[in-house]
């Protein structure tokens, strides 16, 4: 999904284990006329492609949705967080909690009682990363940059947001967006530092898999941090 405003024109992409619940639900009580864009397209009874998760539409899919309402992408100030990938496919797991067959918990035949069948370990050499990389989420197939701002959820700040959004708009007729300082921590998953979760062999595999949003947030593989 994505969450649109007209009245502050911006579109926030929610990449998935980023801090977006937290997103959404602060977005949606402090700018009333947000909608998620799909319940939009939806209403008029358009059906689209979502390729990787119908909650979580890259920008491709984004202007996809764009053009069915007769907006043009661009005219949107688009921006999409990322996290350190390791830290992300450790809450991935807890939140999936895959069972013997590899089913997660929100997916049909889902057996409750061989949850956690599978060590983190065995877990991340054969789960799917499609959908989870910034690189299939924000750019386009050329590889070009297609959101406007990608911002690290680990230095985030709503007065950045603001300020980036309030420059986009600069010079059209549109009120200047307020928000709150901080980001409210919702939905998280309940596990130890996720550096404990991982070996030698399963380091590399997430470096491998998340090489570019490993370079655009800087990121390095902590096995220090507490929390």
């Amino acid at each position: 999904m994505a969450l649109l405003s007209d009245r502050y024109r911006f579109l926030f992409l929610v990449n998935p284990k980023t801090a977006s619940t937290s997103m959404r639900r602060c977005l949606r009580r402090h700018v009333p006329d947000s909608v998620f864009l799909q319940d939009r397209v939806a209403a008029l009874g358009i059906t689209v492609d979502y390729q990787f998760n119908p909650h979580h539409n890259n920008a491709r899919i984004t202007q996809a949705l764009c053009g069915s309402l007769g907006k043009r992408y661009h005219d949107y100030f688009s921006f999409v967080m990322i996290r350190n990938p390791w830290a992300k496919m450790v809450s991935r797991y807890f939140y999936e909690r895959p069972d013997r067959n590899r089913v997660r918990f929100f997916e049909p035949n889902y057996d409750e009682a061989s949850a956690f069948h599978y060590g983190f370990d065995d877990w991340i050499e054969c789960v799917n990363p499609r959908g989870y990389r910034i690189e299939e989420f924000a750019f386009e197939r050329r590889r070009r940059q297609i959101v406007n701002k990608i911002y690290p959820v680990e230095t985030f700040s709503f007065a950045a947001l603001c300020q980036d959004i309030n420059e986009f708009n600069e010079g059209v007729a549109v009120p200047m967006l307020a928000l709150p300082e901080e980001l409210p921590v919702t939905n998280t998953t309940r596990h130890a530092h996720y550096s404990t979760y991982y070996s030698r062999d399963s380091v590399e595999i997430v470096r491998q898999m998340f090489r570019k949003d490993i370079e655009l947030g800087g990121y390095s593989f902590d096995a220090t941090s507490e929390g």
